[in-house]
């Protein structure tokens, strides 16, 4: 399973469903389309469940329909404005998401919640852009520059700027709190390897 660990530099905000079709218009016009996927991502709940564990970890199995499967280690950066994480990515053959769940979870995390997505990708002036639809939900954009963690700071002010310039919306730390807060309890389902395994994660969404 070949990993790779970098720094995540991502800003994000809501969009309306107009603003979701415009920003996809003119990015597919200015910059470049990478393509759609649907994903389904297991997001685990690690804050306080298992003893030395940093609250600034985040632990999720993603799934796509474009076959890639991934266990992704995420850890916001100390006094950190909240846009860079350090990020480790393992890659897994096709098929062994769910087997990735069930290992997270003899670790002690079994818990969360399960998040289906519907994304476009596209590349502008060096940022990846990933427009996602929560089903029945939201609209919402992610600009994200990978990078060493020497060039996080950098990157964040070249992302602000970008849009900026565009006339983005982007989060700030409460909102994007509260953002995900929302997310989860009316649009995400609730995850508990204890009760239910794997039974209730329904990967033939990404058909």
């Amino acid at each position: 399973m070949p990993g790779r660990r970098t720094v995540e530099v991502e800003l994000r905000g809501r969009l309306s469903e107009e603003g979701f079709s415009s920003l996809g218009r003119f990015l597919a016009r200015n910059g470049k389309y990478l393509g759609k996927e649907k994903r389904v991502t297991i997001v685990f709940r690690t804050f306080g469940k298992v003893p030395g564990v940093s609250d600034r970890l985040d632990v999720r199995v993603r799934a796509s329909s474009n076959g890639k499967e991934e266990l992704v280690l995420k850890e916001r950066l100390a006094g950190d404005s909240g846009a860079g994480r350090r990020e480790t990515v393992i890659s897994l053959a096709r098929g062994e998401a769910r087997k990735a769940v069930e290992f997270v979870a003899s670790l002690g995390f079994r818990r969360g919640s399960i998040a289906y997505r519907r994304l476009r990708a596209y590349k502008y002036k060096g940022i990846h852009f990933s427009l996602g639809e929560v089903p029945d939900h939201s609209f919402y954009y992610e600009a994200e520059i990978m990078t060493g963690g020497r060039g996080a700071k950098a990157a964040e002010a070249r992302i602000r700027r970008t849009l900026a310039s565009m006339g983005l919306p982007v989060f700030s730390g409460r909102e994007f709190r509260e953002f995900i807060t929302d997310v989860t309890r009316n649009a995400n389902k609730a995850f508990d390897f204890r009760r239910h395994g794997t039974r209730g994660i329904d990967f033939s969404w990404l058909e």
